[in-house]
Parts: C-alpha cells; structure tokens; sequence
C-alpha cells in the first residue's frame, strides 16, 4: 500500500455521503461537525443511541469515554453485556481514516460476551496527511502540513549511512512509497518512517488502556467489569500491522495480557518480520484477507509475517472479498466497489455472507484464546467453516 492507496482511502467519504443520510447543513456546520462528517457523516455517539435503540438484543448497552491525547480526546465506545458480570476485553482499532461507528454492528455482536471499546482516532488522517476540514462534503489538503511531515523524515533519514543522497520532498515521497510497497526493509529507514505515520496511534491505544484500567478500578457503574487477565486485540488495514507491532514490543502493563490478536487486511511493510519472533508463544495470532487484497494474498506481508511466528497462529484467505468487507454492511459493499479495495464483480450477497463470517470467526479466535473453549480451539484446527478460500493454521494445542 503506497502513498496513493493511503490518498485513496478518502475515497470512502464518498460511500460516506451515502451513509450518512445528508450533506452538511450550513446551519450546523462547525469544525466537530466537519471531522465527524469525514467519519462517514457519523457522530459515533448517536450512531450507537441510533443502533440501540432498535436492538433486539436489549442486554447490550454503552458509553462513551473522552481519553485525553496530545491535546486532544478520543472518543472511545465502551459496548457491554449488563447482564455479564466482569468479561474480557476485546479492543477494535479502525483502519488509517475510519471511524469506529463503522464496526458498529460487528461490536454488538462480541460485546454478547465480551467487553468491547472501539477508539475513534478521527483525526489521524488530519495528523499525517495534513487535511482540513471544510464545508464540501470532501475535504482538502493544507500541502504544507504534508510537506513538514515527509521532509522531517527525509531529515532522519538522510542521517543513515546510504541515504545521504535524499534531501527533497520528491525524494521523501519515492522514500516513503518504496517504504510501504516493500522495496525499502533497511529496519532503520522503516522505524523512521513507521513512527511519523503510526506513533499518533500507538499513544493513543496507550492512553486508552491506562484510561480504562483507572474506570475499571474506580468504585462506580463499571467497577471490576473488565477482565484485563485476558485481552483480545484486532485491526483492520493498517491498523492491522500497527496492533503487532505494539504487542511485539511489550513495553506496556498489559502487553503480556493480550492472548489473542486478529490482523484484517494487514497492508503495511514498515514493521520488522523479526519481530513477530518476540510475540509470545501463548498468543493466538491470526490474519484475515480478502484476495483482492495483493492480487493473491499468500503473497502479501501478512503471510510471511504468519510463517514467521512460532505460536499458535492461521492465515485465511477469503475469496469474492475485498479490502473493507469487515466494515459493516453496507457501508462496507459501497466501497469494495471502489478500484482501490476490491472489486465491482462482488456482489451484496457475496459481501453479506463474508461480513457475516467475520463475526464468527472472531468469535471462534476469542472463544479458543479468551475464554479456552476447546470446541472453539478445534474448530480453529479443523478450519471447519462456511467460506470458501485458503486456511493455513498451525502450533494449536
């Protein structure tokens, strides 16, 4: 995924127009109204009221916690089953741009037996690519904001031995698009690169867990409702490489607590394969693609990632699936139709029956990871599922 599949992802605001139900109003236009209207129209809080309310599942509530970072807050929905005690934490991070009010319904789902939080990091397409909310219904570019960026790392990087010859923001760019394809994997030039594009995130999945703990060890409505012995991780697109890549390094309390993680379309070379050898061999990891991701996905970063590991892992290959078919239906079918995630030939059924299968899938990992379910463990082995495309698994117990 290169820099312009990175500018294509602002392609989904247009399936976005579609989702939302209506274009900005002058009246109600302000800058927080501009950032969640590039969140697919979506304020994540009234989606969930919205979605609630004609739940037939009436045990499954919310909140909305607002997490300080850098200046900023996150919002963040907590999803829960009131009539479960204390459950496992499951935590959802959306790919490089997307709103968490797009894995609505999958989290309703998981939050039947687990405690969900889903962070909406709305403005870390702003903090890279340097855009700006407006009035359109698109949004632009301030060039300056990128400019900064790609030159701070073309200033790093020339100070490597090899690279002394870069020094203009077109150079910057071939850098940071060989970076990204794979060509470049000097493990210096890719740290640089890696923690301009990811580290907005990293601190804020931090702040996210030390904020939770605190609420969780707070006398109150949520006292003691988490389960952070047993943590579940997933994300999807970039954010599937950047969850492994903060687990790998396991300099956080609750490192050594995640037992299970799920890569969904996995993109991104910047992460060192070597580094997966530093996940423990008690954590479940597995990978999720559609095979419109990389052509044949057996070919893409995420499976040489999956030979790397030494613990119970899989990798499955979905066919007649595309980049965003984790996305809630039909959202998600809008912009599989888009050239630079999936395919026109995918039809709503196609894309209905993989979301579908999204869900229990997950499932099964967190049921075999999470809660030890040894049916859940052999279904994993067996690859016993109604879906067609490859299964590679292997070290389960």
């Amino acid at each position: 995924m290169g820099f312009k599949r990175i500018l294509g992802l602002g392609g989904i605001l247009l399936a976005g127009f579609f989702n939302s139900g209506c274009p900005i109003q002058e009246e109600k236009y302000d800058e927080n109204y501009a950032l969640e209207y590039l969140h697919y129209g979506e304020d994540l809080e009234a989606k969930l009221s919205s979605e609630l309310s004609h739940n037939l599942d009436k045990e499954i509530n919310y909140k909305i916690f607002e997490i300080p970072i850098e200046g900023d807050k996150i919002k963040t929905a907590f999803i829960y089953n009131e009539n479960v005690e204390k459950s496992e934490a499951v935590i959802i991070v959306p790919g490089f741009s997307a709103g968490g009010c797009l894995y609505l319904d999958y989290a309703k789902n998981l939050a039947k037996d687990y405690c969900v939080f889903i962070p909406d990091f709305k403005k870390d397409y702003l903090h890279f690519l340097g855009m700006e909310p407006t009035k359109d219904p698109l949004v632009s570019l301030k060039l300056d904001s990128l400019v900064k960026n790609i030159n701070s790392i073309v200033e790093e990087v020339k100070k490597i031995p090899g690279y002394e010859n870069y020094g203009s923001f077109e150079d910057g760019m071939e850098l940071f698009d060989k970076c990204m394809e794979g060509e470049i994997k000097d493990e210096r030039v890719l740290e640089i690169v890696d923690d301009k594009l990811f580290s907005y995130r990293e601190d804020g999945i931090s702040s996210l867990m030390n904020y939770i703990y605190q609420v969780n060890e707070t006398p109150g409505d949520f006292y003691h409702k988490v389960d952070f012995s047993k943590i579940g991780f997933e994300g999807h697109s970039l954010a599937g490489n950047e969850i492994l890549k903060i687990v790998e390094e396991r300099k956080y309390w609750w490192s050594d607590n995640v037992k299970a993680i799920i890569s969904k379309g996995g993109t991104t070379n910047l992460q060192s394969l070597e580094k997966t050898n530093s996940i423990s061999k008690d954590v479940g990891v597995f990978f999720v693609q559609g095979i419109f991701d990389d052509d044949k996905s057996i070919n893409s970063p995420a499976f040489e990632r999956y030979k790397m590991l030494k613990g119970p892992s899989g990798y499955l290959e979905i066919e007649n699936a595309g980049h965003m078919f984790f996305i809630d239906f039909p959202i998600g079918y809008l912009c599989e139709l888009l050239p630079f995630f999936g395919d026109a030939s995918i039809t709503p059924f196609d894309y209905f029956k993989n979301n579908e299968f999204n869900k229990e899938f997950s499932k099964t990992v967190y049921g075999a990871f999470l809660k030890n379910k040894k049916e859940d463990c052999n279904k994993l082995k067996s690859g016993d599922f109604e879906i067609s495309g490859d299964y590679f698994v292997k070290n389960l117990n």
